[in-house]
């Protein structure tokens, strides 16, 4: 016997070599934008407005951001002439009860969650199956296999991204901690030509 693993779906794991450098602006960068909406609103936030990426003191966080992009597509063998554009950028602190449910990004093609400042309490991104017919029965297992898991969890860690299809539904668990774990996240967008006039699905986004 031998298995095919069809269809996988790709999530990417980067590191960010800059990051003991330039993670202490970035933090601070992020915190004044916190404030900045605190002081808008008029009440405590825990998430920024999503326009980070347009603050000049992040732009190394960013273009750290497009890199991966850009290396992400290249190993999925994407052609090079397809654009990727960043649209919206936020950073958002959990503490204590704070969460994040099932959820997946509307209106974009990749997403990324990038690790500003998080310890060891500090709950993975878990992402679920995304084959509806995966959740009809919850089979047991004697040992759990990539193969035969319904989610999967990346933990968290300073400075580094996780990449991952917008359409991949995700969740972050409750830490209970006192200690806040402070994540940035983003939506890009794909440009160019796509589809085969052969198939009639051309189209230009």
């Amino acid at each position: 016997m031998y298995l095919l693993e069809l269809f996988p779906t790709i999530v990417g794991v980067f590191e960010c070599d800059t990051f003991d450098r330039d993670g202490p602006g970035w933090r601070a960068s992020v915190a004044e934008a916190m404030a900045e909406r605190e002081s808008k609103l008029g009440t405590p936030q825990h998430q920024t407005d999503d326009r980070l990426h347009e603050r000049a003191e992040l732009a190394g966080m960013i273009a750290f951001f497009q890199r991966c992009a850009a290396d992400y597509m290249g190993v999925l063998s994407y052609r090079s002439t397809l654009e990727l554009r960043l649209q919206c950028c936020w950073a958002s602190t959990l503490v204590q009860t704070d969460r994040f449910e099932m959820h997946q990004h509307a209106n974009s093609f990749l997403s990324g969650a990038f690790y500003l400042e998080v310890n060891a309490a500090a709950k993975p991104i878990r992402f679920r199956d995304p084959r509806p017919q995966a959740r009809t029965l919850d089979i047991p297992v004697d040992t759990e296999l990539r193969i035969n898991r319904r989610y999967y969890e990346v933990d968290a860690g300073n400075g580094q991204l996780v990449l991952f299809p917008s359409w991949l539904e995700h969740r972050v668990r409750a830490s209970y901690s006192d200690v806040s774990r402070t994540s940035v996240s983003f939506n890009m967008t794909l440009h160019g030509e796509v589809g085969s006039p052969e198939e009639l699905t051309r189209a230009t986004l």
